[in-house]
């Protein structure tokens, strides 16, 4: 499952400029809070204006029985991508964290939509 509250979708309206009304958009950055939608805890992943590298965290908690999961990445054409860790060991009620790393290559076409994926 990948954890998310109200106070993460609230950093996420500051970051965009349209905050509910009783939202204290600087006390969510101060808590550390991420504002950028690519960085908001979901399972898809969005990477707008890639020009060299970015990273992308992600937290999960197993919410079933002690398992191992192991990153499996379908990278678009020119697009460099790296998890890690690449191994994933939570017990129940477990949670942890990985990276997914994007680096563009010279043959990356520019402006152009590209699509790839992170099974486990």
């Amino acid at each position: 499952v990948y954890d998310r509250t109200i106070a993460d979708y609230d950093a996420f309206l500051c970051g965009a400029g349209e905050p509910r009304a009783d939202v204290d958009c600087a006390a969510l950055a101060a808590a550390g809070r991420p504002t950028n939608g690519t960085d908001l805890n979901l399972p898809s992943i969005a990477v707008s204006d890639l020009v060299a590298s970015r990273p992308v965290r992600r937290q999960v908690t197993n919410v079933g029985e002690p398992a191992t999961w192991t990153a499996s990445i379908e990278a678009p054409p020119g697009i460099g991508i790296t998890v890690t860790p690449a191994t994933l060991s939570l017990g129940t009620g477990e949670t942890g964290e990985f990276e997914v790393r994007f680096e563009t290559a010279a043959l990356a076409p520019l402006g152009a939509w590209q699509t790839g994926a992170l099974t486990w």
